[in-house]
């Protein structure tokens, strides 16, 4: 008799052990089908994303000429600048509101770059692949297939949701550049911001390694020495001429007055 109940624990042990393993494969096997269709859900959204953007790649490249707005010759990326207006803050534990009209900031200071941005490098991924199947374990198996479908799909709409954002943010990030970029060359010509200083250092004619297996010829070195900064002094800016003249001042000027 206790032979029999012994082996009959044993048997609900092994059953229970199963039981655990085929929840735990099960459990990992929804898993990967909710991970395969998120990455293919992104992938395939960010491909539907990069035809709309080839087809507007000529729009485009007119809206966001960023090489226009580079300096020295289109080697010197500018300063990114933002603007926020009518700024408010409490302080001194609310003692004080401070209000300000206008806030300006420098986001990103000048660089040198081989080639100027565009919306390329902010629109398009750098690495953009679809993705692996899940290993033949973590595939389904026979009525497991419905339930892996209905979880793929979940994951498939995560995927293409996560693919939109991600692109919005690259549209709002490229948005950002270029209208910084405007924003500084328009203060530069007002004379509110100084440029960057850029100092040329030639450290001589020809240049070797240690060991002498390699040799540098006419070696000219630019570097950026100071970087820009607002000018606080209002009596040193200058009044923008856009090249024309409004009616009413015509007239005036006509009139003597």
């Amino acid at each position: 008799m206790k032979g029999v109940e012994a082996a009959a624990r044993s048997a609900e042990a092994t059953s229970n052990k199963d039981n655990a393993e085929e929840a735990m494969r099960q459990k990992a096997m929804l898993d990967a089908a909710r991970n395969y269709g998120v990455q293919m859900g992104r992938y395939t959204r960010w491909m539907r994303l990069q035809t709309v953007t080839d087809y507007a790649a000529v729009e485009l490249d007119q809206g966001f000429r960023f090489q226009a707005l580079y300096l020295r010759n289109g080697t010197l990326q500018p300063p990114v600048l933002d603007m926020a207006d009518e700024y408010q803050a409490i302080e001194d534990g609310g003692r004080m509101r401070k209000m300000v009209e206008k806030t300006y900031r420098t986001l990103v200071q000048a660089r040198f770059r081989n080639t100027p941005l565009s919306w390329r490098d902010f629109l398009i991924p750098e690495e953009l692949a679809p993705p692996p199947m899940p290993r033949d374990s973590l595939l389904p198996q026979g009525k497991e297939k419905d339930l892996w479908r209905e979880r793929m799909t979940e994951g498939w709409a995560e995927g293409e949701s996560m693919a939109t954002d991600e692109f919005e943010l690259r549209v709002e990030a490229l948005q950002r550049a270029f209208r910084g970029m405007v924003l500084y060359r328009l203060l530069a010509r007002h004379g509110m911001i100084q440029p960057p200083r850029v100092v040329e250092h030639r450290p001589g004619e020809v240049l070797t390694n240690d060991s002498g297996d390699r040799m540098l010829i006419g070696t000219r070195e630019e570097v950026v020495a100071q970087d820009s900064y607002f000018v606080a002094e209002p009596d040193r800016w200058k009044p923008l001429d856009y090249g024309f003249v409004s009616p009413v001042e015509k007239s005036r000027t006509g009139s003597g007055k």
